[in-house]
């Protein structure tokens, strides 16, 4: 078995809307930085469990989908109130570390599944901040 690494990173503000009483109740950004961990049980004709490239394509979505974005609760007062032109990635449920891990996690592994691609995601690990890092199985 080989293990595999891609990191990625996003700007992104969000706010913790759903009943949650502290500063996170607060629109605050961060610099988010994770990674994609997967398996793959045997390598190609190249030597490779899955080409970086594969999985770098993957990521650039995942950024590319999150980055410079207001990610709030999809029930969030905020919503209706917003003039339309903020773009908005809206989650079920307050937009933690945790679920934004959890998340990710699913469009991956979709991803990988859609490919085909001869690898099996572990995990996905989410850094907010410089001292906060979530895993997700």
């Amino acid at each position: 078995m080989v293990y595999l690494e891609k990191k990625f990173r996003f700007e992104t503000a969000h706010r913790l809307g759903n009943g949650y009483v502290g500063k996170c109740a607060n629109i605050h950004g961060h610099s988010w930085n994770g990674s994609i961990q997967v398996e793959a049980e045997e390598l190609d004709k190249f030597g490779m469990g899955v080409d970086y490239s594969e999985l770098g394509s993957i990521i650039k979505k995942i950024e590319k989908d999150l980055d410079h974005k207001l990610i709030l609760w999809d029930e969030d007062e905020l919503v209706e109130n917003l003039d339309g032109k903020t773009e908005l990635v809206l989650l079920p449920e307050n937009p933690t570390s945790e679920v934004l891990a959890k998340t990710i996690f699913g469009e991956v592994a979709f991803e990988i599944r859609k490919r085909n691609l001869p690898c099996r995601l572990v995990k996905v690990t989410i850094e907010e901040t410089c001292t906060t890092r979530c895993e997700y199985y």
